[in-house]
């Protein structure tokens, strides 16, 4: 129960090191097309720039330290999983700008100040709400004035739940409710504590309803699908969406 465990370090499903990136390139047709529309979501939602250092906490196998690093100074991708940070050490070994840490949400090891972007997407459902002080307060310390957060989590208030309770049931994956994920989240929710930990919240919304359809029939529809609904599906999509500022 949230109230007898204050902290959760790590997840009761051992997953791969290389499990996003193998979802991505050869898992079930649905599963790749969600990876996919999740990764063009990014590129059309974080600004980078050329001098941006960003962070990537709970980079899992790398695939957003792979998308972001081509056009930024320097990518740290962090993770708790020894086998993620494993894999990406491997992987990124010849890549002059990454740089690989074993870390958590609220201790990564990287000078205070330093960090114009942090990207976290679909880690926070995976510790208590009681944590989230803790966390917030290190990823202030972490980014420059003006820096910003890209945070994505499932979105309770949608279909969701549905989609969760039948995987779990049908163990296609690694199983998610309660072994991964203890918390649960809306839109609306997440503003509010982001605002209440010193975060200015500039956009949100919610995403991933038909474009990983759409993407699984052709690249250009789900692109084009996806953008709708990152300007207009405000609360339905099956996960929120929210870039948040360091308060001054």
């Amino acid at each position: 129960m949230q109230n007898s465990i204050v902290r959760k370090e790590k997840d009761l499903a051992e997953i791969p090191g290389n499990y996003q990136r193998t979802a991505l390139a050869n898992g079930k047709f649905y599963q790749k097309a969600w990876h996919r529309s999740r990764l063009e979501f990014v590129r059309k939602t974080i600004s980078i720039r050329e001098n941006d250092v960003v962070a990537d906490i709970g980079c899992g196998s790398g695939i957003v330290v792979e998308e972001i690093a081509p056009f930024v100074k320097k990518v740290y991708g962090i993770d708790s999983s020894a086998r993620a940070v494993k894999y990406c050490e491997d992987y990124f070994s010849n890549y002059g700008n990454v740089e690989i840490l074993n870390g958590e949400l609220s201790k990564t090891n990287i000078l205070p100040g330093t960090i114009s972007k942090i990207v976290c997407l679909e880690v926070l459902e995976h510790v208590y709400e009681a944590q989230l002080p803790s966390i917030f307060a290190h990823w202030r310390s972490l980014l420059k004035a003006g820096g910003e957060v890209l945070i994505t989590t499932p979105n309770d208030f949608s279909i969701w739940p549905l989609l969760e309770w039948s995987v779990d049931r049908m163990k296609l994956f690694p199983k998610m409710a309660e072994d991964q994920h203890v918390s649960h989240w809306s839109r609306r929710k997440m503003c509010k504590i982001l605002k209440e930990n010193g975060f200015d919240v500039m956009r949100s919304g919610t995403f991933n309803l038909l474009s990983p359809v759409a993407f699984s029939v052709i690249g250009q529809l789900g692109r084009v699908v996806l953008e709708i609904e990152k300007t207009s599906l405000k609360e339905f999509g099956p996960l929120v969406w929210v870039v948040a500022r360091r308060s001054i």
